[in-house]
């Protein structure tokens, strides 16, 4: 993500030191390689239309199979004890939102119990929005993942949050229709038929103007 900002800003030998880094992290994800050729795509000639500099980048790595999502967010990423060491986080970054950012840059997203526990603490009403987006969707993560090792007490803790969490995104974002509809979901099994009720709340949610916040304003 940090080489795509440099990248986007233009600050092209920035964002190679990252990618660098990153396929040294991470040599078997093809990202890392298809990034890097873009950002030297994007040297050679920056008028380039990017998406030909992008299909460019890609058939000079070998037209690579790359990741659907972010990689990551998957448990699996954590598989191997080397690539699942949490560090302390630095005191200047704690005790505020941006700690749940640092938390996962440091490994703590492969300490379930602990990473969930922050996740709740900043999925409150008073850590800015963009954080308490995040804090849902890493929710969510551990709770749908089986290998998720949390207890009993911190799942039930974790699922009636989630539901609070839904519910009040709901209110304060009357323009988007994916977090009444995350509601109404929570409320049904796979398979069960939506009641009358139900689907008028649905027509309801989605007569909103927008799916969910753009990603570019989180971001920013």
């Amino acid at each position: 993500m940090l080489a795509c900002v440099e990248l986007s800003e233009g600050h092209l030998s920035q964002a190679k030191l990252y990618a660098d880094e990153f396929i040294k992290r991470e040599p078997s994800v093809a990202d890392g390689k298809v990034l890097r050729e873009l950002i030297a795509q994007r040297k050679a000639d920056p008028t380039e239309s990017w998406t030909h500099s992008f299909a460019s980048a890609w058939r000079a790595s070998g037209s690579p199979q790359m990741t659907i999502d972010n990689f990551s967010f998957s448990e699996s990423s954590c598989g191997q004890a080397d690539k699942c060491e949490p560090r302390e986080i630095p005191e200047t970054m704690r005790n505020a939102p941006e700690e749940l950012l640092a938390a996962f840059d440091y490994g703590l997203v492969c300490d379930s119990e602990k990473f969930l526990e922050l996740c709740l603490t900043y999925s409150s009403s008073q850590t800015p929005m963009p954080i308490r987006l995040l804090a849902l969707q890493w929710i969510d993560l551990k709770l749908s993942v089986e290998s998720a090792k949390l207890s009993e007490h911190l799942r039930s803790r974790a699922k009636v949050r989630k539901h609070e969490l839904i519910q009040e995104l709901a209110l304060q974002l009357p323009l988007d229709m994916r977090f009444p509809i995350m509601a109404i979901l929570e409320e049904t099994s796979e398979n069960e038929q939506f009641s009358v009720s139900q689907i008028e709340r649905i027509e309801e949610a989605a007569s909103r103007p927008r799916l969910a916040p753009q990603t570019e304003e989180l971001y920013n």
